[in-house]
């Protein structure tokens, strides 16, 4: 099973918008599972190109969640299977740039425009499959996520020193 995952920019601030998907298309049935949350833990290191623009990498634990998934026969809209919710723990590694947007017709100081790729994998699982009646199918998927994330946002960073 694949995991592919397309990242749309959407607006100026927390530009990323996920899809996901599980792609079932030489199956018997298909169907999508969506990410419900997701969070991270880890660090970053980067060299400061000039003294506007940082590079960095980064890396950490991560955990995400994915709904229930609805699979449908691809011979007629009838309902086949579905799968529980699974939570999966893994690692992230990526990197980025951030540029502070020090202008002098800026009104407010602190602000950064971040742009950064992100690789998340997680843990294979096997998700096990249940009948339209809810029954075990007595069969499961075997299934290694992965994410990848592509986000470009703008980060107002207080200064109350006025540094």
């Amino acid at each position: 099973m694949n995991l592919d995952t397309w990242c749309k920019w959407a607006t100026p601030i927390s530009s990323c918008l996920r899809y996901y998907s599980r792609d079932t298309s030489n199956c018997c049935c298909q169907g999508e599972a969506k990410e419900n949350s997701a969070w991270y833990a880890g660090g970053r290191i980067g060299y400061l190109v000039t003294p506007a623009l940082l590079t960095y990498f980064d890396g950490g634990y991560t955990q995400t969640r994915f709904d229930g998934t609805n699979l449908f026969s691809t011979m007629a809209p009838v309902l086949v299977d579905t799968t529980p919710a699974q939570t999966y723990h893994g690692w992230f590694l990526g990197g980025g740039t951030e540029y502070a947007m020090n202008f002098s017709w800026l009104p407010i100081r602190g602000l950064f425009w971040r742009n950064e790729y992100r690789y998340a994998s997680y843990e294979a699982a096997d998700v096990p499959l249940t009948n339209a009646l809810g029954a075990p199918a007595g069969v499961a998927f075997h299934v290694t996520p992965y994410v990848q994330t592509l986000t470009s946002s703008l980060v107002w960073r207080f200064n109350w020193l006025g540094q």
